[in-house]
């Protein structure tokens, strides 16, 4: 006597809701930002918001350094330099217990160089400075 033996049924696709989806997504995303910063903490390389902050503070000092400074000019490497020093500070200050700081110099200055000197790429979807400038 053969018995058969039930074959299973094949599964149907799984279907996500549409929250299910978008946690999918933040969590992927915010996988994907985790490894990002952990490989600028590895390269030496400060977070942006880090060097923004570095850059406003910079200007700062040399906003109110003089009750005048809005008519002096400023010099952009002065800048750039009080920027990196600040970074290095607040790198010394998190340091380590070693004593080892975390920002590479010539990582910092490429950093640099990055955001101030290389123009944004223009969003997708939304026109370009020279395109209203045509209009």
């Amino acid at each position: 006597m053969q018995t058969s033996i039930p074959t299973p049924e094949p599964k149907s696709p799984r279907r996500c809701t549409g929250a299910a989806r978008i946690s999918r997504r933040r969590r992927l995303g915010a996988d994907r930002q985790r490894e990002l910063r952990e490989r600028r903490r590895t390269a030496g390389v400060p977070e942006p918001e880090a060097l923004d902050k570095a850059i406003v503070d910079a200007m700062r000092v040399f906003l109110l350094r003089h009750d005048d400074s809005l008519l002096r000019p400023i010099d952009p490497m002065s800048i750039l330099v009080l920027a990196t020093q600040y970074l290095q500070a607040k790198a010394r200050r998190s340091a380590a217990p070693d004593g080892a700081v975390p920002y590479d110099g010539k990582a910092v200055s490429e950093a640099m160089r990055l955001r101030l000197l290389v123009p944004p790429a223009p969003e997708r979807g939304n026109a370009s400075h020279r395109d209203a400038a045509a209009v």
